[in-house]
């Protein structure tokens, strides 16, 4: 679908198809204090970076010699499987590849990946010991990421459509593709690839940088709805909000067309208003330009996906599974904070009532009463503890 040159009153049907219909134009205005345009390497278009491959790091036989030994090591102290720290994971050599790393989510194009882990090499705690081993380099701080206080999400779907009916938020079973979003909390987003489809899969993200920048140029008013605090969320919690920010120099965006518009796995109060026809042009708009910059990339089992969920957004093609077989896709998700290198989120805005800064900071809090749960594989109604990983 190609857009005109104003775009026009669009509306979302099922998950992002696009349709646009005539309508009067808004005034060509941004927010006061919102830049004209963003000139960052944040602002990246898929074109960009296809070619190089830049955002790819394959650990050298070096690299994996180093985190087979910091394995070892961190098994000689009798900790918990959650006790994964710089200190008690050494990787002196691999440290500052992995804190270049930490620059680029940072300050550079916003993602990267880590490529090598093979998964037929480690068990499943020890595979997750290593993740957590190789995060704390990235961003030290996890966070809770349900109500229930669970540490790591799966993402998973098979073929069979034999995934159980799993606790709310701990696991969430999809085999359909998903909209650009970012998710709901976490200013880093970590994945751990677990699929066993035998040809892997295709993550999707595209730079909201470069999106805002076509939007200032063409459609500033949609950049005005998108600031606008009129968005109402019903999920995590009912709230109005915006869906955009400008912070201390750097835009923020934070959204799912989901928790706007539910799903069949979030249902949407039938009792809410629904969003403006001036908001579904926004959120189209905003999926069809981040279409248009995207970057399409291959995922293995065992890669590490990093992203900057501030500004990156980010999707999932559809599975494809091979007939006859018991293929299955699985992410595993840590939501992450680096204290040092993170974004001052927007302040005086209240919780989900009203911004993003205190709810994000309870996800983080670091109190010995908080509770946490750490499901390493994805449990149906119960879960077991980290100190898993034998001898």
């Amino acid at each position: 679908m190609v857009l005109n040159d104003r775009g026009g009153v669009a509306t979302l049907q099922g998950h992002g198809t696009l349709q646009i219909k005539d309508s009067d134009p808004s005034p060509l205005l941004l927010p006061h204090g919102f830049p004209d345009r963003v000139s960052t390497r944040m602002a990246w278009h898929g074109s960009d970076l296809r070619e190089t491959e830049q955002y790819v790091y394959e650990l050298t036989v070096a690299d994996l010699k180093e985190i087979s030994e910091a394995l070892s090591a961190f098994k000689t102290l009798g900790l918990d499987g959650d006790i994964v720290t710089k200190d008690t994971f050494p990787l002196p050599t691999l440290q500052p590849k992995l804190e270049a790393l930490c620059d680029e989510l940072h300050q550079g194009i916003g993602f990267f990946l880590i490529r090598g882990l093979g998964p037929q090499n480690y068990s499943v705690a020890d595979s997750t010991i290593v993740f957590l081993g190789i995060q704390s380099y990235i961003a030290e701080l996890r966070g809770r990421q349900t109500g229930s206080g669970d540490m790591i999400v799966h993402l998973i779907s098979d073929n069979e459509q034999s995934v159980p009916a799993l606790q709310p938020g701990a696991s969430r079973p999809s085999d359909g593709s998903i909209s650009f979003h970012t998710d709901e909390v976490g200013d880093i987003l970590a994945f751990q690839d677990r699929s066993t489809i035998k040809h892997g899969t295709r993550a999707v993200l595209a730079s909201f940088y470069a999106v805002y920048n076509t939007l200032a140029a063409t459609r500033p008013d949609v950049i005005e709805t998108l600031a606008k605090p009129d968005w109402l969320f019903f999920y995590p919690h009912y709230h109005r909000r915006p869906i955009l920010f400008y912070h201390d120099g750097k835009l923020m965006l934070n959204f799912a067309v989901e928790s706007l518009l539910g799903s069949t796995y979030w249902r949407r109060p039938v009792e809410y208003l629904k969003p403006t026809a001036i908001q579904l042009e926004a959120l189209s708009l905003l999926q069809n330009i981040a279409q248009a910059h995207a970057i399409r990339f291959h995922v293995e089992p065992g890669d590490l996906r990093f992203i900057n969920n501030l500004a990156i957004l980010h999707r999932r093609d559809v599975y494809t599974f091979e007939e006859g077989t018991t293929e299955r896709g699985h992410l595993a998700r840590l939501c992450l904070r680096n204290e040092k290198r993170r974004w001052k989120l927007p302040v005086g805005m209240g919780d989900w009532g009203g911004g993003l800064g205190s709810s994000w900071d309870e996800v983080f809090d670091q109190g010995e009463k908080v509770e946490r749960i750490w499901n390493i594989e994805p449990m149906p109604n119960a879960f077991f503890p980290m100190r898993q990983y034998g001898t």
